[in-house]
């Protein structure tokens, strides 16, 4: 949504633009699933029958399943990288090692059998220093994803939404979270608001463990 707003300091209306955000219906998404969004693990230390019962697994809760599966079995996850060179580039341009932090948000969100951004921050911090660390990085993501970065587009780092969320509350309640002024507010709402989300696990085979070479990746 786009609107002029008077600049009292500047004496001018300035042309903002507010990213719409409504939970009337299902949550909201920031970063929509897609190829782009997959991220490339190693698995060592199992073979070809390991990988054989892990990708047969279809349960209701498959993915949390094929990963406990995996540990039980000794097996070791690492991760090699994204599939996607645009979306890694996304990234580094927020900082040269987020590929690494979200692979291991996304690793220890499996481990934990949780999804809250805010708990998993604290999960993987071992000192306040790590854990405002990680809380400013993703905070910056988070940012970058709600107003202007999308995962198969080059992003030149700059935010193409410059106003704020406008916030509609399942009540109907409307709010706005003001960027210009008060970005520490709508970073910190947005970590203390966002969950991971498992996304069709069929169309972007998670877990799917394949072969390449005698090596083991998902």
């Amino acid at each position: 949504m786009e609107t002029k707003v008077l600049d009292n300091h500047r004496n001018m209306a300035i042309l903002l633009k507010y990213n719409i955000k409504s939970n009337l219906g299902n949550p909201a998404t920031l970063l929509n699933a897609s190829n782009h969004t997959n991220f490339i693990y190693e698995v060592t230390n199992i073979n070809d029958s390991i990988m054989y019962q892990s990708n047969a697994i279809s349960t209701h809760k498959k993915l949390l399943d094929k990963y406990n599966f995996l540990k039980n079995n000794k097996a070791s996850i690492n991760f090699v990288n994204t599939e996607s060179e645009v979306f890694k580039n996304n990234l580094k341009l927020i900082d040269s090692k987020l590929d690494e932090i979200l692979a291991k948000i996304l690793l220890i969100s499996y481990d934990n059998n949780n999804k809250d951004i805010n708990e998993l921050l604290s999960i993987i911090s071992v000192n306040d220093y790590e854990h405002m660390f990680y809380k400013k990085k993703i905070g910056d993501f988070a940012n970058a994803v709600t107003f202007g970065m999308r995962a198969g587009e080059i992003w030149n780092g700059i935010n193409e939404v410059n106003g704020g969320i406008l916030l509609v509350t399942k009540t109907g309640e409307v709010y706005l979270l003001d960027l210009i002024y008060y970005k520490y507010i709508v970073d910190r709402y947005l970590i203390d608001n966002i969950k991971l989300d498992s996304p069709s696990s069929t169309r972007y085979k998670m877990f799917d463990i394949y072969k390449e070479n005698d090596r083991y990746f998902f």
